[in-house]
């Protein structure tokens, strides 16, 4: 069965449409992640974003908190609002307006504080910051209050609670609701005879804090109080009606918050609620899913473009090389093709620079090469011819010459066996000497290595030398250490010193604070009872205090003294250190003298047994010539018996060489006949 195979063309069209392909691949993998990743992050930046936004809204409620708890906390304030001035005709007046003074100070300081109102317990009139000069003269209507729905929780517990909407308060002194939002109520007393405090946040103030909230066009805020009030900003959905609301709304934690992806009014939504931990309101956020996508889509768009030019660039390129390819490789083969059926006379095209242009040159290159080989081919065969004919005469003058030299190599025989006579005496001599110097050598072997073991001994005692003044020097280092220590601590002794004043000095303080709570408790009678054994157990510690400060002051005068006979032992031993440390220096500058004598006198004798070595190298390198001479000699008379021989073979192949030039004549008429097939 025939192989099919692919050819060069269809091989690079499959090359080139393998990366276009890629291409593709990678473009499409691309924007489905950038998308998939764009969409998360938005959700997650969006997240972050409402969370902020809530961040945002509490920090603006905090100072009512704090203004609240303020204003409860004020004395003046407290027994206005449990009826302590009910039956106070003279005083109820100037209370009144230091109390309006101090609502309008904290109106005046924080602008989302709207209104501030103080319905006391009893009679007395009902303080406000919504038309100071008429609010002095309402009617209070604190009973009323406690069966509301709204304002009676606040009577109900102790502390911040917050509303949305305090309807009987605004009907009793006809105000607008619309001009605040929230409110903040604070009880004012611990019994049944408690007032209320008000403070209503400003709608305007929170509604311009939402307008600072950008979640892209189509989005909607929606701002609610704990009662179900709410600011919406932006499209308006209907959101709150929606199940996903409610849903939302009933399974969330204060801090916590709700995310999803919803579909409202045929609309597909990226929702987000946030509940705030100090007001128990909610801010929820519909994002429309075109914004969250939008950069996506933006991002898709580029990426198909840029797929399609990126294959349409490599699709032209890749057809420009094919054709280019297609074109060098016919006229490559159609050259090969007439070089091949013995035609070297084809003309060469001009060069590329490319690979394909190397090609080219390489043919041409290869078909002139073939041209001049066989131009030389047939100059030398001529040459050759001739060459064949001198060979047979040389074949006779060599054959004459080699019996001559016959003759001659006898002669030389004979001188050879004289000299080898010579030579074997020479070298019996030589040995005797090389035993002498052996002996020499030997003895100086020896010397050389006792003072060797003497030097190692000596540099081993420099060793020894060198780590006990490291040690001394350690040894002073750490005594200096522990003195720099000592003194530190001594230093640090004297600064508790005064930590154990300042101990007594609080401690005596103390005992006047305790003695004045004590006498206030007193004046107070029953009701300071508990602030007056407060007031005795302060007493209590800071005697407790006084007696630990006055221990301590004992143990560090204690700590002192010893600190003091530890520096005088540590200033001791550091002049001990430092005598020891003379006395380690003059030893190692002995050794160091004895080490340099050491040294001189190992020099001589390393220079005395060099000397030896040398005559022994020498020695050694004259007999070993003698033995090279003398199986030279050897050798001399065995090849001329070889040589003679050798001429004998000479004589053969000459013979030989004769046939081999007639046989060499007959192949040069057959090249000839061969090389008349080609073309030049």
């Amino acid at each position: 069965m025939k192989k099919t195979t692919m050819t060069i063309k269809s091989q690079l069209i499959l090359g080139f449409l393998c990366p276009i392909l890629f291409i593709i691949i990678v473009g499409a993998t691309s924007y489905q992640r950038a998308s998939s990743g764009m969409i998360d992050n938005y959700k997650t930046s969006a997240l972050s974003t409402v969370e902020m936004s809530m961040a945002c809204l509490d920090q603006a409620f905090k100072p009512l908190v704090t203004s609240a708890v303020n204003l409860g906390g004020d004395t003046q304030i407290l027994n206005y609002g449990m009826g302590a001035y009910d039956k106070k005709t003279s005083q109820v007046n100037t209370v009144s307006k230091e109390i309006s003074a101090k609502l309008f100070a904290v109106q005046a300081t924080d602008e989302f504080v709207h209104n501030i109102h103080i319905i006391p317990f009893g009679s007395q009139n009902i303080i406000t910051t919504e038309n100071m000069q008429s609010g002095s003269g309402r009617t209070p209507f604190i009973s009323q209050i406690e069966d509301s729905d709204a304002e009676s929780a606040i009577l109900a517990e102790q502390g911040i609670i917050w509303g949305g909407l305090h309807a009987l308060t605004d009907e009793k002194l006809k105000l607008s609701s619309e001009g605040y939002f929230m409110y903040c109520g604070f009880r004012l007393g611990t019994g049944t005879n408690s007032g209320l405090l008000l403070i209503d946040a400003d709608s305007k103030s929170i509604l311009a804090l939402m307008e600072k909230m950008d979640f892209g066009p189509g989005s909607q805020i929606i701002f609610r109080s704990p009662d179900g009030r709410s600011l919406n900003l932006g499209a308006q959905y209907e959101t709150e009606s929606a199940s996903f609301y409610e849903e939302a709304l009933s399974n969330m934690d204060a801090g916590s918050s709700f995310t999803a992806d919803v579909n409202h009014n045929s609309t597909d939504f990226f929702f987000i609620m946030k509940k705030s931990s100090l007001t128990g309101s909610t801010l929820s956020v519909m994002i429309p899913k075109d914004t969250v996508t939008t950069k996506a889509d933006s991002i898709k768009n580029l990426t198909v473009f840029m797929v399609l030019l990126a294959s349409a660039v490599a699709f032209i390129i890749s057809l420009i090389i094919i054709v280019n390819i297609s074109a060098n490789i016919t006229r490559s083969v159609k050259q090969l093709n007439e070089v091949a059926s013995g035609n070297l006379s084809i003309a060469s095209h001009k060069s590329r620079r490319d690979e394909f242009g190397k090609i080219q040159s390489a043919i041409a290159g290869t078909v002139t090469n073939t041209r001049q080989l066989i131009e030389a081919v047939l100059a030398t065969i001529g040459q050759v011819s001739s060459s064949s004919e001198e060979i047979g005469e040389a074949v006779d003058e060599f054959s004459f010459m080699t019996e001559k030299m016959g003759s001659e190599m006898e002669e030389i025989s004979t001188n050879i066996d004289g000299e080898a006579g010579e030579i074997s005496t020479c070298h019996t001599q030589m040995d005797d000497l090389s035993s002498h110097i052996k002996t020499v050598n030997k003895n100086t072997g020896e010397v050389s290595g006792y003072i060797e073991d003497t030097r190692d001994s000596i540099r081993q005692g420099l060793d020894s030398m060198d780590r006990i003044i490291e040690h001394s020097k350690s040894t002073y280092d750490v005594t200096a250490h522990v003195r720099q220590q000592v003194d530190l601590l001594a230093k640090r002794l004297n600064d508790m010193e005064g930590f154990v004043d300042s101990i007594k000095g609080i401690a005596g303080q103390t005992r006047m604070l305790s003695l004045n709570a004590t006498i206030e408790a007193a004046r107070v009678g029953q009701e300071g009872a508990g602030f007056g054994v407060v007031a005795e157990q302060i007493r209590k510690l800071s005697d407790e205090s006084a007696i630990a400060a006055s221990d301590i002051h004992t143990l560090i005068s204690e700590v002192q003294n010893y600190a003091s006979s530890a520096a005088e032992t540590v200033q001791s031993a550091e002049n001990i250190v430092a005598l020891q440390e003379n006395a380690v220096q003059d030893t190692f500058s002995l050794f160091h003298c004895i080490s340099g004598n050491m040294e001189k006198f190992i020099t001589n004798i390393e220079e005395v047994s060099s000397h030896m070595e040398d005559i022994d190298k020498k020695r050694h390198t004259v007999a070993h010539s003698m033995d090279r001479i003398l199986e030279s000699s050897q050798e001399s008379v065995s090849s001329g018996a070889q040589i003679r021989q050798s001429l004998s073979d000479q004589a053969a192949c000459s013979r030989r060489l004769s046939d081999t030039a007639d046989s060499l004549t007959l192949h040069i008429k057959e090249l000839e006949d061969a090389i008349a097939s080609f073309r030049l």
